[in-house]
């Protein structure tokens, strides 16, 4: 049931982050996210990028290189949005390190609370 729940979890996660992404590469390149078009667009992007992580989660533990995949991936997408390549490219390349720098606050943060519950005395009464 644990892993069940776990697994769930991570799936609302990362469909969490890939309709953030989206959302930050549509309003960067200007996409109009209230006609039919943008919309469409948008969500076809949500639901590739969420089932693309999805599946390179399931074969790696830690994305380590294969993490330009999403930078590829978010460029790819950007590619049917108006604006400038070098404009595409520089929302697919923020977006990427904007991942990255929040996955390792949450986990540097997650891994210091860890280590704080396990030195601070705990008193018991």
């Amino acid at each position: 049931m644990t892993d069940f729940l776990w697994a769930a979890f991570e799936l609302f996660i990362t469909f969490f982050e890939n309709l953030t992404v989206c959302h930050f590469i549509c309003r960067f390149l200007k996409l109009d996210l209230k006609s039919r078009k943008g919309i469409i667009l948008y969500l076809i992007g949500c639901v590739s990028f969420s089932v693309i992580v999805t599946v390179i989660n399931n074969f790696t533990l830690y994305e380590g290189v294969y993490g330009l995949i999403y930078t590829v991936m978010f460029f790819a997408y950007s590619l049917f949005l108006p604006g400038s390549v070098i404009k595409k490219a520089f929302a697919a390349i923020l977006a990427n390190i904007v991942i990255v720098c929040t996955n390792a606050l949450v986990t540097s943060t997650i891994s210091a609370l860890g280590i704080l519950r396990n030195t601070l005395p705990i008193r018991r009464n």
